[in-house]
C-alpha cells in the first residue's frame, strides 16, 4: 500500500472534520426532535467518537491532525450560526 502524500492527508483531515461536525449537528437536531430518552443521548455518543477516533489516529500514525480540528471547529461555528438563524426566523427565541 502506498503512503499518502501530505496533500492527501490534509484533504482527508478537512473532509473528516466537516463530516464529524455535520454528524454532531445532525445528532443534536435529531435528539431535539425525539421524545425517546435514550436517543436524546445520541449527541454524547457522536461527540465522543468525534473526539476519540482522531486521537487514536494521531497515536497510531504519529500525526497531528490540526486541519481536522480547525475544520471541526469551523463546522460547529457555522452550525451554531445556522441554528440561531433558524430559531430567529421561526420566532422560537
Amino acid at each position: 500500500m502506498e503512503k499518502l502524500t501530505q496533500k492527501q492527508i490534509n484533504i482527508l483531515q478537512v473532509i473528516g472534520g466537516i463530516l464529524f461536525s455535520g454528524l454532531i449537528w445532525l445528532s443534536i437536531w435529531f435528539s431535539g426532535k425525539t421524545t425517546d430518552g435514550l436517543l436524546q443521548y445520541l449527541f454524547v455518543g457522536v461527540f465522543l467518537i468525534a473526539m476519540l477516533v482522531p486521537r487514536t489516529i494521531e497515536r497510531k500514525f504519529d500525526l497531528t491532525l490540526k486541519l481536522y480540528r480547525k475544520a471541526l471547529l469551523i463546522g460547529l461555528i457555522i452550525g451554531i450560526i445556522v441554528f440561531v438563524a433558524m430559531w430567529l426566523l421561526n420566532g422560537t427565541i
